[in-house]
């Protein structure tokens, strides 16, 4: 336990979070996270979510993608890269995860990090993310 302690301390004192323009770059994970006035503003269902990324330009980048359950999970439990971030909203977000069924996706919920499944007709926020 006193391991992970130490762990997670480190990541918190070498990881390199570099914001810029529309997005915030975390040097450690190598991943970085669309961060625009369209994650606070708006909510789409799952399927166009997946669309949106795949077909997003920020900064001349086409490689983004809906990320994983993990990856969200990662900036909600540092609490340093919550705040990097301009446009948060504290509700769920898609993950590009589904549940094995053709309903449900994963989604994780910013204010506490809590994943759960939801009905992939719904409407959701969703943040792009790419490896950088």
């Amino acid at each position: 336990m006193k391991f992970l302690g130490l762990l997670f301390l480190s990541h918190l004192l070498f990881a390199e979070l570099i914001v810029q323009s529309n997005s915030v770059i975390d040097t450690t994970t190598r991943l970085e996270w669309q961060d625009t006035a369209e994650n606070a503003q708006r909510e789409r269902k799952w399927r166009d979510s997946e669309v949106y990324c795949k077909t997003l330009d920020v900064d001349k980048h086409y490689d983004w993608r809906l990320p994983t359950v993990k990856e969200l999970q990662s900036i909600v439990s540092e609490p340093q890269e919550k705040n990097l971030f301009r446009f948060i909203v504290k509700d769920s977000y898609w993950s590009r995860d589904e549940d094995g069924s053709i309903i449900d996706a994963y989604q994780v919920y910013f204010g506490n990090g809590h994943v759960s499944t939801w009905n992939k007709c719904e409407t959701l926020h969703y943040r792009c993310v790419r490896s950088h």
